[in-house]
């Protein structure tokens, strides 16, 4: 069963409610406790910078709304392995399902059921759902994680059934998404369980190299959906 991470006395956070123990790196007594998965949750932050700039110079509201996303998630991861602390630790983790009920709202759309709001209200509204859902109970994270990520892609499965005769969408974007996406998870995994594992080595982590592939991912994510942008079906941004 996954543990609470211990902050051990006279270290810096320690008497703060941590957050689960779901990594290999052994936490220094210092106040950058993972050092390697703190900076390579920098990668988050320079695609979000990039996905934006990209966003506005080709009018692409997936490129920006992405880049927002993404740097929040940024924020989070950082103060996540530098802290330890359940806050951010939360955070980290529930951003992610702010990333997906943005994806859910672009997906009804394309079926034609457009929710009667904004997407980011929509967003926001499950975000926050989710995220006291989880906060009231820790222990259901990854079966409503993998209960989320399952709906976004039966509506893919939907959207690709419906509209693959009659758009001229390119899955080449998501098929690369997905590739990367599912690469990082058995990175998550292995790390996570500690079957590859070396808790002392704080310059390589198999977590960190999840950051890596999954804020690679988001650019690709951004090319697909993209395409809904309507006169800027045919643009595509080399990632």
């Amino acid at each position: 069963m996954t543990e609470f991470i211990e902050i051990l006395p006279g270290c810096p956070y320690h008497g703060f409610s941590t957050s689960l123990d779901l990594t290999c790196e052994e936490g220094l007594c210092w106040w950058v406790r993972q050092p390697i998965n703190v900076i390579s949750s920098l990668a988050h932050l320079i695609v979000a910078f990039y996905a934006y700039r990209i966003g506005k110079a080709i009018k692409s509201q997936a490129h920006k709304d992405i880049g927002i996303i993404a740097s929040l998630i940024a924020v989070a991861s950082m103060g996540a392995h530098a802290t330890h602390l359940k806050f951010f630790g939360t955070f980290d983790f529930t951003l992610q399902y702010l990333l997906m009920a943005h994806l859910i709202w672009v997906n009804a759309s394309r079926l034609g059921r457009r929710p009667p709001f904004n997407h980011w209200p929509f967003s926001l509204f499950l975000f926050f759902f989710l995220t006291l859902v989880q906060s009231l109970y820790p222990q259901i994270s990854t079966p409503l994680y993998a209960i989320m990520l399952i709906g976004l892609l039966y509506m893919e499965w939907l959207c690709f059934r419906r509209w693959s005769t009659r758009d001229n969408w390119s899955y080449e974007p998501l098929l690369k998404c997905a590739g990367l996406f599912f690469a990082g998870l058995i990175c998550f995994f292995l790390d996570s369980q500690r079957i590859v594992c070396d808790p002392n080595n704080h310059w390589f982590q198999l977590h960190a190299v999840w950051h890596l592939l999954t804020a690679w991912s988001l650019l690709y994510l951004a090319n697909f959906y993209m395409q809904h942008n309507g006169h800027f079906e045919s643009a595509r941004v080399e990632a």
